[in-house]
């Protein structure tokens, strides 16, 4: 990400979190985010630590694209569904809740009663 960053081309303007950030297109995170769909939980929670925006992004990002295989085994979706809760400390703007949550979060939900959440 950070080879990708051109602060002055693409400040992002809309972000106004306390994290800062590095200067990547919106397309351009996602198409990094698309190519490590398989990045293990263990990498992408540590994505979450970096305080710049757009990693933090990207990792979201990953946890959506996990989320929508079809095939996704149900203890892969439920890992991301808890990685996405447990850190979800690491969200200040809401496009990465627009962004991962309706398929970590409403995927996982979907077929569950409220007593098993």
């Amino acid at each position: 990400m950070r080879a990708q960053a051109r602060p002055d081309e693409f400040p992002l303007r809309h972000y106004h979190g306390d994290g800062g950030v590095l200067g990547v297109r919106m397309g351009t995170t996602f198409e990094i985010s698309k190519r490590f769909t398989d990045l293990p939980l263990t990498e992408v929670d540590r994505l979450l630590d970096v305080p710049q925006y757009e990693p933090r992004m990207a990792a979201f990002c990953v946890l959506d694209f996990k989320a929508r295989k079809a095939k996704l085994p149900g203890d892969d979706r439920q890992a991301a569904y808890e990685l996405y809760l447990r850190r979800h400390d690491r969200i200040d703007s809401w496009d990465m809740v627009d962004r991962a949550a309706p398929q970590v979060i409403g995927r996982y939900l979907i077929d569950r009663s409220s007593a098993d959440r």
